[in-house]
């Protein structure tokens, strides 16, 4: 049997009460559209919070559970529309769309479980939350791996995130417009479950498709073994491979025969064909099974070595990868963490056998010790077989004596920096966390067509390749600043 094929599930909380319901929903019918017309195969469920009706498994009041279950866009922009406000505990809700996804757990090919919420918390009651009701709330999210959105708050990153590794960092770092209750309980979610994102909806959007697991690289739980005694509970996550480039390839249907080297007008049959290779002037038949590796799952710690043995042109270009700790075991986690720190205060990098299943040949990787990521880690990269591995000197590079001059022309490239405070771009994602500008602008214009909906304000929320442009008076004073080409003492030709 073919594989199940990968998904995501998703429970999408809307708030129908909140003053940018227009906005909310626009940016909820892009993601809806998006995903039918990609031919996804994901599940996703809705459910309406500060609405007039009740209908829920727990009877939570005013929060009211659509019978809508294929997320057709026509359906859900005309549920939404239509509902009339109420109010309701938006916590609640979030305990109900935890419930819901806890039932899909068991299904085959789940890749991301998404908890998503709609709304700008403007015309939300204030809450009087119970602390321990909260916080086993979070443990709820981070035992099932969910990833949790909130998506409308009008509130400003910190910082331009490029990474999903900065977003703990990013959420940390919020600052938020004051007397605003809910606000407050909102971030101190996002900022204790592991995988938590709060931001407006042009941002929102597109941290829906970045921010989640891929379907390519689902983590890989075998844990750090050292021997046949003694492992580490541990997560592997892909963040890098080798991809075959593009071959143009011959048509299927093109006929063709094989003859004799020496005499084409020798017809070949296809079971008068054997393998083989030739040694000392003789040929011998291999058999096809004697080249298949015989070997268990494993993920084992061979040794160690120095880390200048183990140069960048060694692992520069292979498979790379995040190993991290099991954050539910203390214990487990302690010893993960005392290990990268050890390994980074002696400067050694681990090495490491791996089989990714049973009968899969072996590879061999560097562990480097990575203390910038949280939690700390190890950067896993494949190592080159010894046949291929070709002496040379190494020298780590030499810092420049004299700093840069920083001119017109260099603080103009400074400024094309994303990650610089100064940066002219405006941008708050960096590219790999966006869609494609055309893919937005497409799925702007399929989703007024599907829905025969002329009048909706996609376009407010695409992004463009400068959120704001450079200031005229610096580009010419950067024109200003170019050598100027003397025509006349040019010689001719």
């Amino acid at each position: 049997m073919p594989p199940p094929a990968k998904k995501d599930c998703g429970l999408i909380l809307f708030d129908v009460a909140s003053t940018k319901k227009n906005e909310l929903l626009n940016g909820l019918m892009k993601f809806c559209v998006y995903k039918r017309y990609m031919s996804s195969r994901s599940i996703y469920r809705l459910i309406l919070i500060n609405s007039a009706e009740t209908s829920n498994d727990f009877k939570y009041p005013h929060i009211y559970t659509s019978e809508e279950e294929d997320f057709e866009p026509n359906a859900v922009f005309s549920t939404i529309e239509n509902a009339a406000p109420g109010e309701s505990n938006w916590l609640d809700a979030l305990s109900l769309g935890v419930h819901h996804l806890q039932q899909a757990i068991a299904m085959k090919g789940l890749v991301t479980l998404q908890l998503i919420l709609f709304t700008t918390f403007d015309v939300t009651i204030p809450l009087n939350y119970d602390t321990a009701k909260l916080n086993s709330l979070m443990d709820k999210i981070n035992e099932h791996d969910i990833f949790l959105y909130i998506i409308g708050p009008n509130i400003e990153l910190p910082y331009v995130i490029t990474h999903t590794h900065t977003i703990p960092k990013c959420m940390n770092e919020l600052r938020l417009p004051p007397g605003n209750h809910n606000l407050s309980i909102a971030k101190k979610i996002v900022t204790g479950v592991k995988n938590g994102v709060m931001c407006n909806t042009k941002i929102g959007i597109n941290l829906l498709f970045s921010f989640k697991h891929s379907p390519g690289g689902l983590p890989w739980r075998v844990p750090l073994s050292f021997g046949t005694k003694f492992s580490i509970p541990a997560t592997t996550f892909k963040i890098y491979r080798n991809d075959l480039q593009l071959r143009l390839t011959s048509s299927a249907s093109r006929n063709f025969i094989k003859t004799l080297a020496e005499n084409r007008d020798v017809v070949v049959n296809e079971d008068e064909l054997v393998r083989g290779i030739t040694r000392h002037g003789k040929f011998m038949i291999i058999d096809d099974n004697m080249f298949k590796s015989v070997t268990d799952r494993c993920f084992d710690i061979i040794g160690f070595s120095d880390k200048k043995f183990i140069p960048e042109t060694y692992i520069r270009g292979g498979e790379t990868f995040y190993v991290v700790p099991d954050e539910y075991s203390n214990e487990a986690f302690q010893a993960f963490t005392h290990l990268v720190n050890v390994l980074a205060e002696s400067n050694k990098y681990g090495i490491c056998k791996r089989a990714h299943a049973r009968n899969n040949k072996f590879k061999f990787y560097a562990l480097i010790p990575n203390l910038d990521y949280k939690p700390k880690c190890f950067t896993m990269t494949l190592l080159p077989y010894g046949d291929y591995l070709a002496p040379h000197k190494y020298e780590e590079p030499k810092f420049p004596k004299e700093k840069i001059k920083q001119d017109d022309f260099n603080n103009f490239f400074n400024s094309l920096i994303i990650e610089n405070s100064g940066a002219v771009t405006g941008q708050t994602l960096g590219p790999t966390m966006l869609l494609d500008i055309n893919q937005h602008k497409l799925v702007s214009a399929i989703t007024k067509k599907h829905l025969n909906r002329n009048d909706l304000d996609l376009e407010a929320l695409d992004v463009n390749d400068f959120e704001k442009a450079p200031d005229n008076k610096f580009i010419e004073a950067l024109k200003n600043s170019w050598p100027a080409r003397n025509e006349q003492s040019t010689p001719k030709q």
